[in-house]
């Protein structure tokens, strides 16, 4: 038996890929606590997890980013993105770190399992700490760069032409110029621990733990070549709850005279800008099924839409499990959150992405190239949006993509395959392997 954590952020694109990892460690007799925010608990207590939640870490601090109502994480505004990115992932290092210490002096952990995007863990414990350290990456593809994938979070194609070649090329150095700033703020950060300073990326820099988990497959990550033989492609990595009482009642009693489309803006939203569009291009053609996710503006926007169109055919709901929602559609729209992309996809169902921010535009980017689904400008209007849905449900091979990579998904398992890759790793640690290649490199 082996004791692991795992530190991720309280958010529902984060939390969902670890749950999965944990129930399956679990199940064949692991310990697996949290380390995560007060947001995560009453879904991880409710699983029968120990959580121990963030303490000298300014939750509050980092909600106010994510659920801002003027929010930009794009790259259309690189200053505001990296202003976003130093306060999330560079600030709150010290208070990752003062956590982490104390939890670490008080209970003893094989193995810690790590969100890529919690940076603590391999910028500092790795080597102040020694810890068996495994990184985990919530997002659709690795973000470790390299010459076979484009930068990270621009939707740039694949360089696999002499264009997109010199466009990778060339917006790698405009994306190392302007995250500078965030490898001087880790630079600064590791000095105070007595460490040296960063002379990489910090996506490259995390790259070398020993053992990297992605989610997704191969031919959905542009089939790189230029890996580190420790990243280990997982499957989707699918938790969501299938629980009745999450169901709502219409939804067995569904007709099926009208194409299903199911339409979310995911969890973090507070604006909603898609859902508005989707229900006035689809109320009259289609069965469209709205979920809001848990933010007031975003629920009472869509409620109130549905009722100025007053169509029947418009189902209004803040959540309904994947696994019970997705058999049942023809279409998804998204802005692209992976864990959308994946459920749809491991459906069967194509998609429309509209990406606005961060990692939703190299989900559309890979939802393209794989040929299942469409992607949309965020500032679409309703015929487009109609028109799309129609093309997906109108050609065969968006479906027959879909399943093709379905199909793909299936072979690499998802957390069972996570969890023997994580338990031979906390076996090989047990006889003395060294504890982590971050450190070991430095």
């Amino acid at each position: 038996m082996s004791r692991y954590l795992i530190a991720t952020w309280p958010y529902t694109g984060h939390v969902y890929p670890h749950l999965a990892i944990a129930r399956e460690l679990r199940a064949r007799g692991d310990e697996v606590a949290f380390y995560t925010g007060k947001r995560a608990l009453p879904l991880l207590q409710a699983e029968g997890f120990q959580v121990f939640p963030f303490a000298a870490l300014n939750e509050a601090a980092v909600d106010g980013l994510f659920y801002a109502a003027d929010r930009m994480l794009g790259w259309r505004r690189p200053l505001r993105l990296l202003s976003g990115l130093r306060r999330w992932l560079v600030d709150t290092l010290p208070q990752q770190v003062a956590d982490l210490e104390d939890l670490f002096a008080a209970v003893h952990f094989d193995v810690i399992i790590c969100d890529a995007t919690m940076w603590a863990p391999f910028v500092v414990l790795a080597e102040t700490q020694g810890i068996s350290l495994v990184a985990t990456s919530s997002v659709a593809g690795c973000m470790i760069p390299g010459p076979d994938a484009p930068p990270w979070g621009m939707g740039l194609r694949p360089p696999r032409s002499w264009p997109t070649r010199l466009t990778c090329r060339c917006a790698a150095r405009l994306s190392d110029c302007l995250s500078a700033d965030l490898r001087s703020g880790v630079t600064a950060i590791r000095r105070r621990y007595g460490l040296s300073p960063l002379t990489e990326g910090i996506n490259s820099y995390i790259g070398r733990a020993p053992l990297y988990l992605v989610r997704g497959c191969p031919e959905f990550d542009f089939e790189r070549r230029d890996l580190p033989a420790s990243v280990e492609y997982v499957g989707p990595l699918l938790a969501g709850s299938t629980s009745a009482d999450r169901i709502p009642p219409w939804l067995a009693g569904l007709r099926g005279d009208k194409p299903v489309v199911h339409v979310t803006e995911g969890s973090l939203q507070v604006k909603p800008r898609l859902l508005g569009a989707a229900i006035r291009a689809l109320a009259r053609d289609f069965r469209v099924i709205v979920t809001t996710g848990v933010t007031t503006g975003a629920q009472a926007r869509s409620v109130e839409l549905a009722k100025e169109i007053q169509s029947e055919s418009v189902f209004v709901e803040s959540w309904i499990p994947h696994g019970v929602l997705m058999p049942l559609c023809d279409a998804v729209i998204t802005v692209g959150g992976a864990g959308t992309a994946f459920a749809a996809i491991g459906a069967g169902v194509p998609l429309v992405v509209v990406p606005s921010e961060t990692d939703q535009f190299d989900t559309a980017r890979r939802v393209a190239h794989s040929g299942a689904g469409l992607v949309l400008n965020a500032r679409c209007g309703s015929g487009q949006m109609e028109k799309a849905v129609k093309r997906l449900c109108s050609e065969p091979r968006f479906r027959a993509n879909a399943r093709r990579v379905s199909d793909l998904f299936g072979r690499y398992r998802g957390a069972a395959r996570a969890a023997d890759l994580i338990g031979r790793f906390s076996a090989r640690q047990k006889i003395g392997e060294p504890s982590s290649r971050v450190a070991a490199a430095i």
